[in-house]
């Protein structure tokens, strides 16, 4: 039977490497459990429930800078920036597969794209009715802006976007002389999403 050292007798230098040759994988396995734990604590402290999740398709913003107007659409709305935030995500239309992604699948509450790719998108259901987010008079308001689709099960048509050609935001956010459409996604969950789309048609 091994002879068990004696602790006392070791220098520090040898107490300290006879510990790690005998220890070091108990050690580790506890330097990795409190690491997670910091790690878990941190996400669960400085979590923040997105309010609203926008997605620009095609917009010459290089480096996905905060769009303008957002900060103030945010404070509009009353948001609390301790618990809430509002995600903007840049996309180009060559990404297909993440664009379907993102709409069909991901939390996406506001799409705005060129309206060429908007169309693709709108006519496989990708879009909610607006009808359900504005009044009738509201929307007698934006006249020839609406953008409409049709349904494939009912074969009626609805408004699923707002065309914006000359529009402020859009112009400010990388978007040039580019007709663009905007609207909300089917899937979306946020309260302000409707309060957005108000924001940008009388921006600024």
């Amino acid at each position: 039977m091994e002879a068990k050292p004696d602790l006392k007798a070791m220098t520090g230098k040898e107490r300290a490497s006879y510990i790690w040759d005998y220890y070091k994988l108990h050690i580790l396995s506890g330097l990795v459990v409190f690491i997670i734990a910091v790690i878990v604590i941190f996400q669960i402290a400085t979590y923040k429930d997105s309010a609203l999740n926008i997605l620009m398709v095609d917009s010459y913003n290089p480096y996905g800078e905060e769009p303008e107007g957002i900060s103030e659409f945010f404070k509009q709305e009353g948001l609390d920036g301790a618990k809430q935030k509002i995600s903007v995500e840049f996309l180009f239309s060559d990404d297909k597969m993440e664009l379907s992604m993102k709409l069909t699948v991901g939390e996406t509450d506001v799409f705005i794209a060129p309206d060429t790719l908007y169309n693709e998108y709108a006519l496989s259901g990708c879009m909610a009715d607006l009808t359900d987010y504005f009044t009738a008079e509201e929307l007698e308001q934006y006249g020839d802006l609406l953008y409409y689709t049709t349904d494939s099960e009912t074969n009626e048509s609805y408004p699923c976007g707002i065309l914006l050609t000359d529009n402020p935001w859009i112009i400010a956010n990388g978007y040039g002389n580019i007709t663009c459409c905007f609207g909300i996604t089917h899937n979306s969950e946020s309260a302000v999403a409707a309060d957005f789309l108000r924001f940008v048609l009388t921006y600024p």
